[in-house]
């Protein structure tokens, strides 16, 4: 309770500072050209890859079943605008039927856009972003970061970011992660201000405070890992969060930019049906054969100290992001707890928070860019001793187009809850997609693409049951520029 009553008083601070600095719009300044922040690229999207109509005739198994059919994944971009579609038509040779289960619920027209966008977050004035939310963060990331809405090829939801900046003195981000009829979802705010950009002082006009909220009460009847039909049986009460975070921009050229920033969150959580299960010890994955403590709340807080830098190099030929954060975090907290594993199975990601121990640990995130044409990144969420209680996280993703002349490889791995680095690699628990091609002529396209995704995987009698699932295809693809 003290830690909320504390944050709440951060707020106050925070406001305190803001409505002053409104007053002095008129003095403020424009910042310079800075180097973009590649460890906050979407890498699912380079820019590389846009302004291309991508259509694929595969051939693929799923769950033992041979189907064959296309794909169309156009990407393009104009002006500010961006959009992503993917529209999977697949025949199943074994039944004889279309494959139906991306198109089994209203939002499936929808879900034909893979994602909407205007604007870049944290580059433009405005930024809103419709669709696939992979790579989502809020604030510099202690609660939410690493984040996907679309760990499902069946199943994507359609989620809402967005990030706008009304002056220097006032903006704000958010998310929503999934527009359904049936519950509301998460929910992450954070308003932020640069209260002293007025003062025009080298590096203390680059001050910045946000306050972030998170809150997720989803009782979405959803396929979840490890169960037929299924709902989010431990938000029965909800999830809360709040944070508080001011970071400074130590170095700021076209060059090279290095921020310092420092965060403060703590997450409450309660439920009377967790209690019961640990008590008897039937949660799915259960960490504990019970409670610690017999009450049904349980309140956790964390902080993190961090540095980012991005680099330029030689006209934009070389770009490099590094960052590295050191964290301390207490009982039933987990850094980055809504991050892309929390949406595979939000259940079993509250049983975690719930057994979580007071821990040190890491997080680090390296991004290379050459020549606009290969990105490569990594991001490593690492306890000083990760267990079940306190797991590490794994993420790693490339992007190499026309590379030793007519190459072409695409790779996006992700992988939370590892109880030990040795699990890495591992693929129980992981997404993954991998994509192989050659250009035998400059707009066709040959290789072979992998998947491992959550989805259907057959009808049973006491239901539909869902689990990851391995895709491998061979394809033709006309990549046609727009």
């Amino acid at each position: 309770m003290k830690n909320r009553i504390s944050l709440w008083g951060i707020l106050f601070v925070f406001i305190t500072f803001a409505v002053p600095g409104f007053a002095q719009q008129s003095e403020m300044q424009p910042a310079p050209a800075t180097p973009q922040d590649l460890t906050r690229v979407d890498i699912t999207a380079p820019p590389n890859f846009s302004k291309n109509f991508d259509i694929g005739l595969s051939y693929t198994r799923i769950d033992g079943e041979s189907y064959v059919g296309i794909r169309l994944k156009p990407e393009f971009e104009i002006g500010k605008l961006g959009i992503g579609m993917s529209v999977p038509l697949y025949y199943n040779l074994d039944k004889g039927r279309l494959r139906t289960e991306a198109y089994s619920d209203w939002t499936a027209v929808l879900r034909i856009f893979r994602y909407v966008r205007y604007g870049q977050k944290r580059v433009d004035d405005f930024y809103v972003k419709v669709g696939d939310l992979t790579g989502a963060y809020i604030g510099y990331g202690l609660l939410l970061s690493n984040y996907s809405n679309a760990y499902s090829e069946d199943k994507r939801k359609i989620g809402f970011e967005w990030d706008i900046r009304f002056s220097e003195f006032l903006s704000i981000e958010g998310l929503y992660s999934d527009v359904n009829s049936q519950s509301f979802t998460l929910l992450a705010l954070r308003p932020y201000t640069m209260p002293l950009r007025w003062t025009g002082i080298p590096i203390v006009e680059t001050f910045e405070t946000g306050v972030t909220y998170i809150m997720d009460a989803d009782q979405t009847k959803a396929p979840n890992l490890g169960e037929n039909k299924t709902y989010n049986r431990y938000l029965d009460k909800g999830v809360d969060a709040l944070a508080f975070d001011m970071g400074l921009t130590l170095l700021e050229s076209s060059f090279i930019r290095m921020n310092v920033y420092f965060q403060h969150a703590i997450i409450s959580y309660s439920s009377a049906f967790l209690e019961k299960d640990l008590l008897t010890g039937s949660g799915t994955g259960s960490v504990l054969s019970e409670p610690e403590d017999p009450s049904t709340s349980f309140l956790g807080s964390g902080t993190s100290l961090g540095l980012n830098t991005s680099i330029n190099f030689l006209a934009d030929i070389f770009a490099l992001g590094v960052r590295i954060d050191r964290l301390w975090y207490n009982d039933h907290f987990l850094p980055q707890f809504f991050d892309a594993s929390y949406e595979i199975n939000k259940d079993l990601r509250l049983i975690r928070l719930v057994g979580a121990k007071s821990r040190k640990g890491i997080y680090g995130n390296i991004t290379g860019q050459i020549l606009n044409a290969i990105l490569i990144r990594g991001a490593l969420l690492l306890p000083d001793n990760p267990s079940v209680s306190s797991p590490a996280m794994l993420n790693i993703s490339a992007s190499l187009d026309k590379f030793l002349g007519k190459m072409s490889l695409r790779l996006s791995y992700y992988k939370g809850n590892l109880e030990s680095l040795s699990k890495a690699l591992d693929m129980d628990g992981a997404v993954a997609s991998l994509r192989v091609g050659y250009y035998p002529y400059e707009y066709l396209m040959v290789g072979i693409d992998y998947f491992r995704t959550f989805a259907k995987k057959s009808d049973e009698s006491d239901g539909v049951v869902y689990g990851f699932v391995d895709q491998v295809s061979p394809f033709v693809s006309l990549q046609i520029p727009l």
